[in-house]
């Protein structure tokens, strides 16, 4: 170092290497008497790929610190916790009086970040995150405003509180795509579409649980209470598609409330329902209520075209209930009861019908029409049980039978025929 007029100009030079270990520092400030304070003017602190810059002001009573935390290339000395390649950039600038608060902003960037599930991988990923905090010494809790959270094309805002016991946090996204999270989280690879979510969460996070086997999930219990909603203007499960999707939910003592929930179908059609998720054995129930429904619309979403088209409007009601959610589990453990109520529709283009109405000579038969058709359908342990019958003044029809959910079928169809038709059908012949 060097004695200056005004103090003490300091100089730190120093490297080292061990095996697995590139160690190398540099150092530059000086000593103000009349300030009383270190001006720290440079730091450069190297340890293997991570590389530590920055400068300061440090004081008796207050201090202040801007640095730079970056990797010069993909991350290979963290290989036991992260064996993934991985770039880090953080920027921040800190604050602090030494008795009552520690406060700044932080800014951290990860690049070339991996994500690994059993059955996808997903590489290049990019995540920035931006908050402000101050942390409070003496309640050891940490207070995060302006904070904001891209990760790929995603963007969450948030801001809260954190101590050991206690956190409190008020997240939004206002553009969450899910193509962005299903490669890796393959339970939402059949939504697709775009939502806004809106969150506040309040809990101990001492008393998180959460049980796995390795094949499946089993029970989550979580200590938080959240609440928000979610809403979408272009939600897409499948072949369902919603122009507009509502959804209130309320985390509490491990149940995940979904009510009410409100969906406007592309197809035409209005959705509302509810339905309760308990998390410590993944059983749910709920029911449904579709209204207004352009049966055309809906019907040749799930029918093949070789059946013909069915058209009219109408409603379906159903309740629900089950465990777990997967295709297998579906099978197993659904339970489930539908009412569906058509009025003045039509059964066009059906093969069945077209033969019926060429053996009996009955053109009208090959296009069935019918004031009113009452269907239910029963799921029990993944069975399903259909009974519906379709009515007009000179002929009708049953269908009943069963199916599953694997896509068997086996359905039995009775057609009735007024005598009046019949006595027709006979004159032509």
């Amino acid at each position: 170092g060097n004695i200056l007029g005004e103090g003490l100009e300091l100089i730190l030079t120093s490297g080292q290497k061990i095996p697995n270990l590139n160690f190398k520092t540099n150092l530059t400030g000086n000593w103000e008497n009349e300030q009383k304070r270190f001006c720290l003017n440079s730091l450069s602190l190297s340890l293997n790929e991570f590389l530590l810059t920055g400068h300061g002001n440090f004081e008796k009573e207050k201090a202040t610190f801007a640095f730079n935390l970056s990797s010069s290339s993909a991350i290979t000395s963290l290989a036991k916790i992260y064996p993934k390649p991985l770039r880090v950039k953080l920027k921040g600038e800190i604050k602090t009086d030494y008795k009552t608060n520690l406060k700044g902003q932080l800014q951290l960037n990860l690049s070339d970040f991996t994500l690994e599930t059993k059955t996808e991988k997903t590489t290049g990923l990019q995540v920035k995150l931006t908050n402000n905090f101050c942390y409070h010494f003496s309640q050891q809790k940490l207070t995060l405003t302006q904070g904001q959270l891209n990760f790929n094309r995603a963007t969450f805002l948030f801001a809260g509180t954190v101590s050991p016991s206690w956190i409190e946090l008020n997240l939004k996204s206002p553009h969450l795509e899910f193509a962005d999270f299903s490669s890796f989280f393959p339970e939402l690879s059949a939504l697709k579409g775009v939502i806004s979510l809106d969150l506040i969460l309040k809990g101990n996070p001492r008393h998180f649980n959460f049980s796995h086997s390795t094949k499946k999930l089993q029970s989550i219990s979580l200590p938080f209470t959240a609440k928000g909603k979610i809403f979408s203007k272009d939600l897409r499960y499948g072949k369902i598609q919603f122009t507009q999707f509502i959804c209130p939910y309320l985390l509490q003592k491990d149940v995940l409330i979904l009510n009410p929930i409100y969906g406007k179908l592309r197809q035409e059609g209005d959705l509302k329902g509810k339905v309760n998720i308990n998390l410590r054995d993944l059983t749910y129930q709920g029911e449904i209520q579709v209204k207004k429904i352009n049966l055309g619309n809906f019907a040749a979403m799930f029918l093949p075209s070789s059946l013909g088209r069915i058209g009219g409007e109408g409603e379906i009601e159903a309740n629900f209930k089950g465990k777990e959610f997967t295709l297998l589990s579906l099978e197993k453990y659904l339970n489930a009861q539908a009412k569906v109520s058509i009025k003045d529709g039509a059964i066009v283009g059906n093969p069945m019908l077209k033969e019926i109405a060429t053996f009996l000579d009955i053109p009208k038969l090959a296009q069935f029409q019918f004031h009113r058709l009452n269907g239910s359908l029963r799921i029990i342990d993944g069975n399903v049980r259909i009974n519906t019958t379709a009515n007009q003044k000179e002929y009708g029809i049953s269908i009943k039978g069963k199916s599953s959910l694997k896509g068997k079928l086996d359905l039995k169809a009775q057609i009735r025929l007024s005598p009046d038709l019949i006595q027709k059908a006979r004159a032509k012949r």
